[in-house]
C-alpha cells in the first residue's frame, strides 16, 4: 500500500469532536477516524525536532537514520515525496531521518522560502502555507503514472504554530482571529477560537490531499496517518506554547489512522508510530503497546523533569526540586505516601531504562 504521514504542527489532543458555534473544527480528520481509528498520543519531549525524529525512526533519540522509514521504504521500492511547510534542516531533522537523502521529490520551507506565509525568514520561524504545498504536490503526484510504484509521502502543515494566523487563511471558525500583538491571557477565549481556526485551515488541506488521492483512484490502497508533533498550551495553567512543562495540553496530541486496526495500548507515544504503520502495511488487525509512555524536559541523560502517562494517568517528577505531581498541586518527596513513592520510583526506573536503551543503541 501507499503510505501518507501528515504532521500538523502543535495539534492539541482535544480537536476531534470539537464544535464551535455548531461547526466542526476538524471534519476531515473525523471522517478519516470513522474509517479507521483515533486516539490520544503523546510527544516524548514536546518539541518539533525530537518529535519528528521519533515519528520516523521509532526511537527517542536516534543516532542515525538506520531505522528511519525514509531509507527503509526506499529500499523496499517506494517513491518518496516530502512536502513540508517548515525547514527540515531545523534541528537536523532531515539528517537524522535520512529524509532529504532518500526523497525523490523534496519541498520544504527552505526551498519555498520566497513563498513563505509571513515576513519571518529565520529558520525556526519559516512557514509555508498548505496551499503552496498542494501546488507542489500537484506538480509531481497528480498523474496516475506517478503512482505506478508504491508511494510514501510526508506532509507537514504548519498553520497551528504560534501566532496561529497569517494572510491568506480562510476563517472557518473565528471571523476575527487575533493578531500576534493581541495574544494575551485576557483574550484566551478568542485565542482558543483563533487557534482552532488554524487547525480548521490545516484540516481543510488534509481534505484537499485526500480528495486528490480519491480522484487519482489510489485512496483505497493508501494508509493515511495524521498526527501532531506535540500539543499546545493556550494559557492553560497560565502558559502559552509547548515544550516547557509536561502536561496534557503541551504533550498530548491527536492520532488518526484510516485503517480499522485495533490498538491495544496503555498509552501511545510518537515512537510507536513506525510499529503501527508496519502493522497496517502487513494488514494486521491488532497492535499491542504495553507500558507507559515516557516524557522528559531537557536532554534524556540529564532532564529537569520526567513524566509518564499510562491508561490516562499522568505522573510528573521535578527532579531538580524533588516535587511530585499527578494532576493536583506539587508535593515534595518527603510528603509522599509509600504508594506515591513507589509510583515515583517506577517512573524513575522507566526513565533509567529508556536512557540505558538509548546508550546501547548509540554504541552499536
Amino acid at each position: 500500500p501507499n503510505i501518507v504521514v501528515i504532521v500538523i504542527e502543535s495539534l492539541r489532543g482535544d480537536v476531534l469532536g470539537r464544535r464551535i458555534n455548531g461547526r466542526a473544527v476538524a471534519p476531515n480528520l473525523e471522517a478519516l477516524a470513522r474509517e479507521g481509528v483515533s486516539a490520544p498520543a503523546c510527544s516524548h519531549v514536546g518539541f518539533t525536532t525530537h518529535s519528528l525524529k521519533s515519528i520516523f525512526t521509532g526511537e527517542l533519540l536516534p543516532r542515525d537514520d538506520r531505522h528511519s522509514l525514509f531509507p527503509l521504504l526506499r529500499k523496499a521500492g517506494y517513491r518518496i515525496g516530502v512536502f513540508s511547510g517548515q525547514p527540515e534542516t531545523f534541528g537536523n531533522i532531515s539528517g537524522a531521518t535520512g529524509m532529504r537523502a532518500n526523497a525523490d521529490v523534496f519541498f520544504d520551507a527552505n526551498i519555498l522560502k520566497d513563498e513563505r506565509a509571513d515576513r519571518f525568514a529565520a529558520e525556526g520561524s519559516l512557514h509555508v502555507d498548505g496551499t503552496r504545498l498542494l501546488n507542489a504536490f500537484d506538480g509531481h503526484f497528480s498523474r496516475a503514472a506517478d503512482w505506478n510504484k508504491p508511494v510514501f509521502l510526508y506532509i507537514n502543515l504548519q498553520t497551528p504554530h504560534f501566532p496561529y494566523w497569517h494572510e491568506g487563511m480562510q476563517n472557518f471558525i473565528e471571523p476575527n482571529p487575533l493578531r500576534r500583538s493581541e495574544i494575551v491571557p485576557e483574550m484566551r477565549d478568542r485565542l482558543v477560537r483563533t487557534y482552532m481556526n488554524a487547525v480548521a485551515w490545516s484540516d481543510f488541506h488534509v481534505g484537499q490531499f485526500v480528495a486528490r488521492l480519491r480522484k487519482l483512484g489510489v485512496l483505497d490502497n493508501t494508509i493515511i496517518l495524521v498526527t501532531g508533533d506535540h500539543g499546545e498550551s493556550l494559557f492553560d495553567n497560565g502558559f502559552l506554547g509547548h515544550g516547557h512543562h509536561i502536561s496534557p495540553a503541551q504533550n498530548q496530541t491527536t492520532f488518526v489512522l484510516n485503517r480499522p486496526i485495533r490498538i491495544d495500548a496503555d498509552a501511545i507515544g510518537l515512537s510507536a508510530y513506525t510499529r503501527i504503520i508496519a502493522a497496517a502495511v502487513a494488514g494486521e488487525e491488532q497492535v499491542r503497546l504495553r507500558g507507559p509512555v515516557l516524557m522528559h524536559i531537557g536532554e534524556l541523560d540529564a532532564p529537569a523533569r520526567i513524566g509518564s502517562v499510562q491508561r490516562g494517568q499522568w505522573s510528573v517528577y521535578d527532579i531538580e526540586n524533588d516535587l511530585w505531581n499527578t494532576g493536583g498541586p506539587n508535593r515534595p518527596g518527603s510528603a509522599l505516601s509509600p504508594a506515591e513513592r513507589a509510583r515515583r520510583d517506577r517512573l524513575i526506573a522507566l526513565w533509567s531504562q529508556r536512557r540505558w536503551e538509548s546508550r546501547i543503541r548509540k554504541q552499536r
